[in-house]
C-alpha cells in the first residue's frame, strides 16, 4: 500500500491525503459534539489539547523534529496565529453544542470568501468582478440559511459565522510563514498555546473525566493533529485549486453524522444555502486557479 501511494503523482498524492485529514476532523467535530454535551466547553478545549499534544510530541520527529522547530524566526507569527486558536478552539466547542454539524459547517464555507476580503488590505491583493460576484453570491447563501425577516434568527448561527474571521487571520498567517518552517511548527504552537493556557485551568477547575470517556478525549486529540498534518502536507505537494473543493465532502460527513449520531436533521433552507455557498466557493476556486495556471 505504500510503495503503490508513492508511485502517485503529487496531485493524486495530495487528493489522499485531503480525504483522509478532511475526513479526520470530521471525526474530531463529531466527537467533540458529543463530549460538549457531556462537558464545559473549556474542560473539553483544555483535554483534548492534553491528547493532541501527546500525540504531536510522538510524531514530532516524522515532522521536522522539535529542536528545528524551536529555532523559528517566526515566534510572533506563531503567537499570532495561537491566540486566533484559542478563541477558535472555544467557540467551536460552544457552537457544537448549540447547532448541528451540517449548519456549523455550512456557515464555515464562507471562510474563502473572508480571507479573500481580508487579504485585500493585508497583502494588498485585488478581486476582479467574478471575484466580487462569487463572494456576493456566498453571502447570499448565508443569508438564506440565516433567512433574516421570514423567522426568528437562530443567534447561535453567529457563532460559526465569527470562527469564518479567526479561521481566515490562521491562513493568513500562516502565509507569512517561510518555506523552512517545519511541519511541525504549524500545529505544535497553535496546540502548545491551548496546552499551557487553558489545560491546566480544566485541572483547577474541573475533575477528571471518567475512564470511559477519556477513549473519547483521545480520539479528538489524535484526529485534530492527523487531520493538520495531513491537510497541509497536501496543500504543500499539491496545487490548492485541486485540494480546496476537497475540503467541501466535510458537508457530507455532517449530514451523516448529524442523521445518524445526533438525530439532526437540516431544514431545506440550510441544504439550499449549503448548495448556494459551496457553488460560488468552487466557482472562486476556480478562478484562482485560471489566474495562476
Amino acid at each position: 500500500m505504500k510503495h503503490l501511494f508513492l508511485q502517485l503523482n503529487n496531485n493524486f498524492k495530495g487528493i489522499t491525503l485531503a480525504i483522509a485529514g478532511f475526513s479526520a476532523f470530521a471525526i474530531s467535530d463529531a466527537t467533540s459534539k458529543w463530549l460538549s454535551h457531556q462537558y464545559e466547553p473549556l474542560q473539553v478545549v483544555g483535554m483534548n489539547a492534553l491528547f493532541s499534544m501527546i500525540t504531536i510530541l510522538i510524531f514530532a520527529p516524522f515532522l521536522g523534529g522539535l529542536s528545528n522547530t524551536l529555532k523559528t524566526k517566526k515566534l510572533h507569527i506563531h503567537a499570532g496565529r495561537s491566540a486566533c486558536n484559542i478563541i477558535l478552539s472555544i467557540l467551536i466547542v460552544i457552537a457544537f453544542s448549540k447547532l448541528s454539524l451540517i449548519a456549523i459547517y455550512t456557515l464555515l464555507f464562507i471562510t474563502p470568501f473572508v480571507t479573500t476580503l481580508l487579504a485585500i488590505p493585508i497583502y494588498k491583493e485585488r478581486v476582479d468582478k467574478h471575484g466580487w460576484i462569487a463572494i456576493a453570491i456566498g453571502f447570499a447563501g448565508v443569508l438564506v440559511v440565516l433567512r433574516p425577516g421570514i423567522s426568528d434568527i437562530n443567534q447561535w448561527l453567529f457563532l460559526p459565522l465569527s470562527m469564518t474571521l479567526f479561521v481566515s487571520i490562521l491562513f493568513l498567517l500562516a502565509r507569512k510563514l517561510p518555506n523552512d518552517e517545519t511541519l511541525l511548527s504549524l500545529a505544535f504552537f497553535p496546540i502548545l498555546t491551548n496546552f499551557v493556557i487553558i489545560t491546566p485551568i480544566t485541572f483547577i477547575l474541573y475533575k477528571f473525566p471518567p475512564i470511559s470517556h477519556i477513549f473519547a478525549f483521545v480520539i479528538c486529540g489524535i484526529t485534530v493533529v492527523f487531520g493538520l498534518i495531513c491537510t497541509t502536507c497536501a496543500f504543500r505537494i499539491a496545487k490548492a485549486s485541486i485540494i480546496s473543493p476537497i475540503h467541501y465532502s466535510q458537508i457530507l460527513w455532517g449530514i451523516g453524522f448529524g442523521y445518524f449520531l445526533f438525530e439532526d436533521i437540516p431544514d431545506m433552507w440550510t441544504l439550499i444555502g449549503s448548495a448556494i455557498i459551496i457553488s460560488s466557493g468552487i466557482y472562486l476556486i476556480e478562478i484562482e486557479r485560471r489566474r495562476i495556471y
